[in-house]
Order: structure tokens, then sequence, then C-alpha cells
């Protein structure tokens, strides 16, 4: 089992430490570049080849050290040399010597760049990659250009011996060297001196990569502090934040299998030294800056200099300026006016949306009185439906009365420009935010707010932030480190962890019941143990990358209850396409998530919708038999709330103890104190007539379901719930996914509600639902990840069960149950699937 924790921790830190890596490096190749430092490095290697001694012979004469301003001057000659050495800078007299004289030779001069070309101080006009026959070419040229003899070895011999060319110590030494053992074989001289030019190259390549470390480090600690990537802060933020750790293992995930798109072109080889390709810069930069952004947004680092703001304060005066003082009372004047119109839309709005609301409910109960009526056998005559009728036109009406209010109070609030762009615009004075305008006398206007930090003042801000925590600079200091490492290794080290992540399974996430259940789909023949662990190499939808982008920073908003993945039909072509879910409790916060995210732009060129829908909170669906038209005899509760009745889902048997047989429904039906823990006081369950039947056995409340199993005491129970309390029998059970949506109908049967239809709008709905956890009625947020979303057929009637119904089950066509009811709100029901609140109990259906 690989899948901890720890494991999940340090894969998140690899990819911070890839991405930023990507970066540095891309920089690094562009600062490299401009100086030329592969050209500066092998003309470096060339001089210490040819022109070995030849600055110190010719060098400059030292001062003589005489007084304090002779030191002071010997000290700066002294810092001059060094940091010419540092950047690698041509010696004056690089042109006179014989190293000079190799870069002249017409076969290295036309390798190099036009002198007209550089264009800055640090570029470079040599040649970035000789190789080595040319190298060998040009040198045996060179040797034998002043030499005398008839032949080019005896002109080459003539010239060592004699020192024409002035080399220099061990310079003229080598030569000689590779002269004597080619035994006047010009081949056998030549391929000596390709074999010195390559050694001296693989020396070159280590001298690079030294400069590179040394520039990406500088580089990495620059970016670290300005996007205050600390490794340490983020270690602690992910050891605390499930969310975030599940967000950045997804984008690890979808890295990994990125290497042919984005990181096989990292690096090329060329004459045995490492070379960043052009192809990187030019192609991925965008996708990196894209990752860095993401990253950055899942884990909330950086400065947020942009929130800075420093307070302001400006008087504009009738005397000074009368043009501005005049626009400023009118501006003051219309501003008012809109406030005023935008309190009476809202009142507006408010009046209409009770009437709809009141209109609802009267039809509601209504259409469930004719229903109960129907299903029970009774006359109905026209009085007892005209008041359906008569209401329904009326229902229509506050309907189109709701959304006008609602459209012209949004649209009001849209058209409100910001206060601080017409205090811009009016004065020409920046306000970053504008707190108050007050009319200091009949001359005079004062404007108070804040104004943004300007860059000298974010710049003076990260500065002194750096010696005020020396936890964050050690942070910076091991994030610095890590990215002198290079891209290639963290990326390396990313797909072994992604891989050792997806060796293994979390104990409880196996399931592996003693007897094989068909109707649960375990089949231990189709399973293959040899298989290795296979990555899911589909990429990341569009509608999921705005989930992980976005979900947090909307959920964070005021009156959101949910964020989910959407799913919903064109209206033109039936076509079912997908959008971001947002649910929110008024039509203010709906309209503030619609200005601000719709739409989402995903990859610079995707647009996916926000969807809203405005609903009360989800609640559970506690009732007492007294009050519904359903199915009473499928009422249950525990005998110590006896105010909180739910629906018998179905009969179960365990797979260890095939003798026995358990009512399910949901644990909020079953359970009988607040604390949650299934404690041994409260286990009675009883049914409509107030018997005891049952004794609770064990109970499940997770991310997945809320469910509960009791012990059935009578044979005879039993048989009555699996042939006679219900109309519609479960004949098997299954699972939902994405294809059932918008095609599965399915039918719900509770003690509440006597036979209502619907479909299924989504099978994998992420919300938030409240839970008592005292008497006295404070509640607890439970998440649950893994809901189905059921929609009424009937648009007249937007729920599809009401309270008394937790426990449910929920049929499709063909009479298999694919989940149990738990909650509901004003337009939607959501279940638990049916598989998942069998799981924890190894149970099956019994028949």
């Amino acid at each position: 089992m690989f899948n901890t924790v720890a494991i999940e921790i340090v894969t998140s830190l690899v990819l911070v430490y890839l991405i930023y890596s990507l970066f540095a490096t891309i920089l690094g190749e562009m600062i490299s570049t401009w100086i030329g430092l592969r050209a500066r490095l092998l003309r470096l290697a060339v001089e210490r080849m040819l022109n070995d001694g030849f600055y110190e012979t010719n060098g400059h004469k030292r001062v003589q050290v005489r007084g304090i301003g002779d030191h002071l001057l010997a000290f700066l000659q002294y810092l001059v040399k060094r940091g010419k050495r540092f950047i690698l800078f041509e010696h004056k007299d690089f042109k006179k010597s014989f190293a000079g004289r190799f870069y002249e030779y017409p076969s290295i001069k036309y390798l190099s760049r036009l002198e007209s070309e550089q264009r800055v101080l640090f570029s470079s006009t040599k040649p970035s990659y000789i190789t080595a026959d040319n190298f060998a070419d040009t040198l045996f040229n060179l040797l034998q250009s002043k030499g005398l003899g008839e032949l080019p070895m005896e002109k080459i011999q003539y010239c060592l011996e004699k020192n024409v060319h002035e080399l220099d110590g061990s310079t003229l030494i080598q030569l000689r060297d590779l002269f004597n053992a080619a035994n006047n074989n010009p081949q056998v001289f030549k391929d000596g001196m390709k074999k010195w030019f390559t050694e001296v190259m693989d020396r070159t390549t280590g001298w690079y990569k030294h400069k590179m470390q040394f520039i990406l480090f500088t580089l990495g600690m620059l970016i670290v502090i300005i996007f205050n990537v600390d490794t340490i802060q983020i270690a602690q933020k992910l050891s605390k934040d499930d969310k975030a750790r599940d967000q950045l293992i997804a984008m690890s995930i979808a890295m990994a299998k990125d290497s042919a798109h984005r990181f096989d072109s990292i690096y090329l080889t060329g004459n045995d030294s490492v070379r960043l390709s052009q192809q990187l810069i030019d192609s991925s930069y965008k996708a990196i800056s894209r990752d860095m952004q993401n990253a950055n947004m899942i884990l909330g680092i950086g400065w947020q200099l942009d929130t800075l703001q420093d307070p302001r304060s400006t008087t504009i005066t009738k005397k000074k300026d009368a043009k501005t003082y005049h626009a400023l009372l009118q501006f003051m004047q219309e501003t008012d006016h809109t406030q005023k119109t935008i309190e009476q839309l809202k009142k507006a709005y408010a009046s209409s949306d009770s009437l709809y609301h009141a209109l609802e409910t009267n039809i509601h109960l209504q259409k469930r009185s004719i229903l109960n009526s129907a299903a029970t056998g009774d006359t109905l005559s026209s009085k007892d439906t005209a008041g359906f009728y008569l209401l329904t036109p009326r229902l229509l009406s506050a309907t189109q009365l709701k959304q006008a209010d609602s459209m012209a109070y949004v649209a009001q609030l849209k058209q409100q420009i910001p206060v601080h762009k017409s205090i811009a615009a009016i004065t020409g004075e920046h306000f970053a935010k504008v707190s108050r305008i007050d009319k200091v006398d009949s001359t005079g206007i004062t404007i108070t707010g804040t104004e943004p930090y300007s860059a000298f003042g974010k710049a003076w801000f990260v500065v002194s932030e750096i010696p005020a925590d020396g936890k964050r600079l050690l942070g910076w200091i091991i994030t610095a480190l890590a990215l002198t490492l290079g891209a290639p290794f963290w990326f390396d080290l990313l797909k072994k962890l992604v891989n050792l992540r997806n060796a293994g399974i979390k104990p409880e996430e196996k399931v592996a019941p003693p007897i094989p259940d068909p109707l649960l789909d375990l089949n231990p023949v189709d399973i293959n143990l040899a298989a290795p662990p296979v990555i899911n190499t589909e990429p990341i939808e569009p509608v999921d990358k705005a989930l992980m982008l976005y979900k947090d920073s909307i959920m964070r908003m005021e009156g959101v209850l949910a964020v989910n993945k959407w799913f919903y039909e064109d209206d033109e072509t039936g076509e079912t396409k997908k959008g971001v879910h947002v649910l929110v409790n008024n039509e203010r916060v709906g309209a503030n998530v619609i200005a601000k995210y719709h739409p989402i732009i995903i990859n610079d060129t995707i647009q996916i919708p926000v969807i809203v829908d405005v609903v009360n909170k989800p609640h559970l669906l506690g009732n007492t038999p007294e009050n519904t038209p359903g199915v009473k005899e499928l009422a249950l509760t525990n005998t110590n709330r006896p105010a909180n009745w739910g629906t018998i889902s179905c009969v179960v048997k365990k797979f260890t103890e095939p003798n026995n047989e358990y009512l399910l429904s949901c644990y909020h039906v079953f359970n009988g104190d607040y604390t949650w823990q299934n404690d041994d006081k409260h286990k009675n369950i009883m049914d409509f007539r107030r018997n005891v039947i049952a004794v609770l056995d064990n109970a499940a409340l997770t991310t997945n379901t809320d469910s509960a199993i009791a012990l059935i005491k009578d044979p005879a129970v039993a048989t009555f719930y699996k042939t006679t309390a219900r109309t519609i029998q479960p004949r098997n059970i299954r699972d939902v996914s994405e294809d059932d949506i918008f095609t599965t109908n399915v039918v719900i049967e509770g003690f509440s509600t006597p036979m209502m239809k619907g479909r299924i709008i989504h099978t994998s709905f992420e919300c938030p639902i409240p839970y008592l956890q005292s008497k006295g009625g404070s509640t607890f947020m439970h998440m649950f990840k893994n809901l189905i979303i059921i929609q009424h057929n009937d648009p007249q009637f937007p729920q599809v069960s009401t309270n008394g119904d937790s426990g449910s089950l929920v049929l499709d066509s063909q009479q298999v149950a694919i989940g149990i009811v738990v909650a509901t709100d004003d337009k939607f029901t959501y279940a638990v699937k049916i598989k998942q609140a069998f799981r924890p109990f190894g149970v099956y259906l019994s028949i």
C-alpha cells in the first residue's frame, strides 16, 4: 500500500519542483543564449589549448604599491580581473594570440555571427560549436601556413621546430608530441588533434554544467522569492489540506502522462554537450506558465501584492477646480438615486418570490391529495380538482413575475459602475477602493479610500519580508537548491512516484467478501493478479480542469452550497453537454457567480459554461406517519426518536450469515442518538404500529453512504417487506454511470410518497448536508462525494421525494435498485448508490 499521505505530499512537492525547474531552465537558456555562454566556454577551451602562457607573457604590468591609493588601485584591478574571468570576458590581446588567429582563419571565422549582430554588451560573435574535424583541419592548415618545405608535414615540422607562430609553454610541447607520434603521417597527426579536442570538450561540458547550475541557483533564488515558493510552508499546507493534495496529484498524473507532448524535447545532445532545444522555449512556455498559475492557485502561494493598499485621501475644492467639484456633486446625487432604485427592485423581487413559493406549496399539496385519493380508490369531485386547475395558471403568472423582477434586479446590479472607476474618471485620481465621499462644506468634497502599492512599494514589501521569517528563508533556500537539480531529474522522479502510488490500494478500499456475490459483479476469474498497475492515460477533460482550478474559489463565495461537474441537454440538438454547476441559496449570489466566472476559459479557447441553480440547502427527510399520504407500511424509526421516521429500503443478508435477514435503510433513520457512534444504548427499530421489529446491527456514515442494517426478529416481518409492503419489489441491484444521465427513468416509493417518477441527471455529485448533533437542533455539515441526483419528470413538481422518504429505494424501469434516498431540496432528490450502501456490511439483496 503506497497511496499514503506522505507519498502524496512528496509527489506534490516534486510536481512543484518540476514546474519551477522548467521555468528556471527556460530563463537560464534565454540568459545563456543572450550572453553567448556556450560560445564563451568554447573560446576559453580553445584558448587553454592554444594560448597556454600567452597572457602571462604579454600581460599588464603590476601596479607598484607605494601608498593607500596604490593599494586601492591594485584592489580595483583585482576585482575587474575576477569579474572579467567570471563572465568569461575576452582578453584585449586575444586577437594577437595564436588562438585569435585560429578564430580568424576562414573555416572558423565564417561560422561566427557578424559583429553587427552583437547588439548587447555581453553577447558573443564567436561560434557556439566547432566539430573535431574542423578543429583539426583548421589547425593543420594554420600550422603549415608559415612553414618551409615541399610537403605539408615538412612545413609543420619547420614551424614547430622554429616556433614560427610563437606558441607558448605546454601548447608547443603538446603539438610537438602529436607530430612526433604521427611519424610524418598527416592523417595520424589530424586524428591526434581530434582526440585532443574531444577530450577538452568533455571537460568543457562539465564547465558548462557548473556555470548553468550557478545560473539556475541564482535564478531559482530570485524565482522562489518573487513567487514565494516556500518548501516548508507548502509541505505544512499539504499535510492538512486533502483537497490541495488531491488536485496536485491529479496534475502530477496528467503531467507524468504528458512526456511525449512536453518533455521528450527538453534536451538534445550535440558535440557531447547538453543543449536545451529551442522547441521547448517556443512551444512550452505558455503551458508551463499555466501549470505555475494552477499550482499557485491550488497552494495559495505568492505574495498577493495586488491586494496591498495604502490609505489615500484627497479634497476637491470648488475654488481650485470648479468643474470637477460640480461633476462630483452630480455623481453623488446619481449614486443615491441608483441605490434607491436597487432597494425598490429588491423589495419587488422579494414580494414576487414569496407569492411564487406560496402558490407552489399550495399546488403541491393539492396535487398530492389528488394522487393519494386516486391511489386509494376514492372518488374525486369537481370541487376537489377545481382548486388545482385554478391555481396552476396563477403559478405560471407568478413565475413570470418572479423572473421579470429577478432580471430587473440583477440587470440594475450589473449596471452599477464601481465607485472607484467613476471617481478616477471624474478626478483623475487613482483609487483602488473608495470608502467615503464627504461634502465638507459648500466649497469642498473629500474622497477617502485606498490606492494600490507602487512597483517600488511592492518590491520593498518583499525585501522587508526576507529577514522577518527565518523559517521562510530556509524554505526558499531548499526550493532554490532543488531547482538546481534540473527538470529531467524531477520529471523522472515524478514518473516513478506516480507509478509507485498506483502500485497499491489502501486496505480500506479493498473489498474481498468470503463468498463471491454475482449481484456485486465480483468475479475472481476476471481478476488478473499478475497484471502491472496501469496509469489512466485518458486526457483531463476541460470541465474537470475548470473544476480543479476554480472550484475552491467559487466555494469560498458566501451563499454557495456546492460546485460540481454538470450535465445538461442542448435545447436545439438534444445532445448531452458538460459544464460547471453551482448551487446557491439566493438569486443575488447566483448573479455574482455568473458575473465573475461565466464562462470559464480553458486552454485559451475552450469555454466552459457555468450553470447556477437557486435552492434551499439539501436536508434530510425525517417525518411522522400521521403527516404523510404515502405507504405507511414502509415507515420505520428508532424507538428513541419517534418523530424521525423514514422508509425501509429492502431486506438483505450477510455473506457470512445467510440464515439471518436484515432491514436496510439510512443511518439517520435508524440512529437513536446524536453522537453518530452506533452505540449500544438505543438500538430498537419499530414500524408504523410502534411494534419493535428489528435491532440495529451496524451503520455507516461516510463520504459515499448513509446506511444502516437492523437484524429482523421475526421471519414473517422479512416476508411482509419482501412481498406485500411495497407496490414494486426490487429484482436486483446495479451500479450507475454517466451513461444513465438523461436516459434512465426511475421510480421512488416511500411512506411519504405513494409513487413518483423522475430521471437521473447526475451520478457523482458532491454536496454538504446538515446532520443533527443535539436535541436543540444544532447541526454539523457532512460532505457527500458520490451522490445520484434525480429530477422530477413533471416541471410543475420539482421534488421527487419529501420528508419521510429517507431510505426509499430508487428503481429503474427494469425494477433494478440503483440507490436509496437520503435528502432533498426544493428542486432535486439526492440518493446514495445502492452498492455503496451495501458495501460496509458485506450484504446482498434478499429476494
